[in-house]
């Protein structure tokens, strides 16, 4: 009897366990409310048109040539010459070589220009940030630096370089600082000497000018900005002497002096410089004659004081390839 309870008991705790476990089946079922479920919506399959296709236009194709187009040129100004005016004159007015005033002038005749002529004077060129524009400069003494005034409140300046160097310098550049009486305002100048080389113990005297209006009374001072030791072998400039020379002083503010000269072997061109001085041995006037006619040769020019008197004349020449 023991036994078949046991048995039904057993039994009676099977039934119970299954039936449990069915309710707990059923109760994790996740019923889905219709509103949820989107019905799929049936795909239009789309046919081909018979729309062409665009067709692609092929250019043709340009070359790119290996030669840099040229960069803008920058438009000259222009300059109207004055009284007493030479075109070296101008060229130091505005800071230009003279070979790049003849080179845009080349109708011009730098010995007999015309009062009221215009020039045409090189645009202004700017040297890249990163070129050095000058070699560093070597020392040389600056002496006799004499600035005067013109009529139209402009100022020149004149004076000496001396090569006290063993060496031969080229494209000595000095620059010029004039300011007034209480360095307010400053203003500078750089030249180029007007012979291409100095040799050793050798002076040449410089012109700078400083446009109007420039301040009055002013103060001045200058000092060598660039020059450049050349090489003997390769120096191919020649300083020359001049034969009969003679100069005269028509007024006190004008001198003209002529001579004749005999070019070495292989040059082609002479470059000839004259100076007025006054009694007192300062500059007071400069200018620069010029001649490509090879073998030998005569020249006559005159050189303008901007002030004073011409009490004398100095002569300086140099022969080039």
């Amino acid at each position: 009897m023991k036994n078949f309870l046991q048995i039904q008991s057993r039994t009676i705790l099977a039934f119970l366990i299954i039936f449990l476990i069915s309710s707990c089946s059923v109760q994790s079922q996740i019923q889905i409310p219709d509103s949820v479920n989107t019905p799929v919506l049936s795909t239009a399959t789309l046919k081909p048109t018979s729309t062409p296709s665009p067709t692609r236009t092929l250019f043709p194709t340009t070359a790119l040539s290996s030669t840099p187009l040229p960069s803008p040129t920058s438009t000259p100004r222009s300059h109207k010459v004055k009284l007493g005016e030479t075109l070296l004159g101008i060229a130091f007015q505005y800071n230009v070589s003279l070979d790049s005033i003849k080179k845009i002038n080349p109708d011009v005749d730098p010995n007999s220009m015309k009062v009221g002529m215009t020039i045409l004077i090189p645009a202004e060129t700017v040297v890249p940030v990163n070129e050095t524009p000058f070699p560093t400069a070597i020392t040389l003494p600056i002496t006799s630096l004499n600035c005067l005034p013109d009529s139209i409140k402009g100022v020149w300046c004149f004076g000496w370089v001396e090569n006290i160097t063993q060496s031969i310098m080229e494209s000595v550049k000095v620059n010029v600082n004039l300011a007034d009486d209480k360095a307010t305002n400053v203003f500078s100048q750089s030249v180029v000497l007007p012979l291409n080389s100095l040799f050793p113990q050798e002076k040449l005297p410089f012109a700078v000018y400083f446009q109007p209006e420039m301040p009055d009374p002013f103060q001045t001072s200058a000092q060598i900005s660039s020059s450049i030791p050349l090489d003997p072998e390769l120096n191919q400039y020649r300083r020359i002497d001049l034969e009969d020379i003679v100069f005269s002083i028509s007024t006190p503010l004008v001198a003209s002096v002529s001579g004749k000269y005999q070019l070495p072997e292989n040059t082609s061109q002479i470059w000839i410089v004259a100076i007025g001085l006054n009694d007192s041995g300062e500059i007071i006037g400069l200018r620069r004659w010029q001649s490509n006619d090879s073998g030998s040769g005569e020249f006559k020019f005159s050189v303008y004081a901007v002030s004073g008197e011409i009490t004398d004349v100095l002569v300086f020449a140099e022969a080039q390839p």
